[in-house]
């Protein structure tokens, strides 16, 4: 499967989150539970610290993100991506 196709960056994109999301509950866990590995669980959050608002009358739109990342969520990250490079 060539690496441009649309299902290749589909799965890139399911592996980085899946890693992602592993690495920073790993990182949370090891933080919260072993005290010279609280570093691991330090989160840094990159967003909107309030969120944006339209009011309509009839309707009303909030949009706000916030990512929040540790040290281990961000080795997921490039875990996934490794591994999207082997398997293509």
């Amino acid at each position: 499967m060539s690496v441009r196709s649309g299902k290749g960056y589909i799965y890139l994109f399911t592996l980085i989150i899946i890693f992602g999301l592993a690495g920073g509950a790993l990182g949370d866990a090891l933080g919260q539970n072993f005290q010279f590995l609280e570093f691991l669980g330090t989160g840094y959050t990159l967003g909107m610290t309030k969120p944006f608002e339209v009011n309509l009358g009839l309707l009303s739109f909030t949009f706000g993100i916030n990512f929040t990342f540790n040290i281990l969520s961000i080795g997921g990250m490039i875990l996934g991506y490794t591994l999207y490079r082997k398997m293509w």
